[in-house]
């Protein structure tokens, strides 16, 4: 009996196919924008830097581990002005 929907044969290929498609036009957004990072290795380095430091006082409770944060970010942006 005919249920009018279209099946696939390989449907994660064509699952995968419509991802990438949709995604292209946000893909490679660094290409003639020399202020947008090509990877994420800074980013990645600075939350490096935030949990080590947080896993030095590994004793503060939930609310003071925000407020750590809070505080972690606020001197890391006085530091660097140009992190917006």
């Amino acid at each position: 009996m005919e249920t009018g929907e279209i099946s696939y044969t390989h449907d994660k290929v064509r699952k995968a196919y419509v991802h990438l498609k949709r995604a292209i036009p946000n893909m490679f957004k660094f290409i003639g924008r020399p202020d947008v990072p090509k990877n994420t290795n800074a980013i990645e380095a600075f939350f490096g830097h935030m949990k080590d430091n947080l896993r030095i006082h590994r004793g503060l409770s939930f609310d003071h581990k925000v407020k750590f944060i809070r505080w972690y970010l606020y001197f890391s942006n006085e530091r660097n002005p140009n992190i917006e």
